[in-house]
């Protein structure tokens, strides 16, 4: 249940942010959903109702999560030590290289190298178990 990220220890002193290859209209539907403080991903362009093929946005490229979670960082006073990054492939490889604490969540071979903790599960508790214990370590 997407509702136990917010029992995470940490969570009333920590801010949650997607960032997806995935579109908007499915980032800002579920943003409130699962209380994300932001959402960045891409963009269906549309005109008169109907799709139009073109795609734009925040996250296009493989440099883009990392891009962003760098700008994050510097606008939040937030150093990789006190970030959390989770992702699944490839293109969440630039937000690992800025990220302390690396989440290969049910993830390609290449991310799990990336990572230092690995959920085979789809199970986001845990993750929350896991950022527990290394809390504890």
């Amino acid at each position: 249940d997407h509702r136990d990220l917010h029992s995470f220890p940490t969570r009333r002193s920590s801010d949650l942010i997607c960032f997806s290859g995935g579109f908007k209209n499915a980032t800002s539907y579920f943003a409130p959903i699962l209380g994300l403080d932001g959402d960045f991903s891409n963009t269906l362009h549309s005109k008169d109702g109907v799709l139009t093929g073109l795609v734009g946005g925040e996250m296009m490229f493989n440099t883009s999560k990392g891009e962003m979670l760098q700008t994050l960082q510097r606008i939040m006073k937030i150093a990789p030590e006190n970030t959390i990054a989770i992702g699944d492939g490839a293109n969440d490889l630039s937000m690992f290289q800025h990220a302390s604490t690396r989440v290969a969540f049910c993830a390609k071979p290449i991310l799990k190298e990336a990572a230092n903790i690995i959920i085979e599960e789809k199970d986001l508790k845990l993750i929350i178990k896991k950022l527990v214990l290394l809390q504890h370590t």
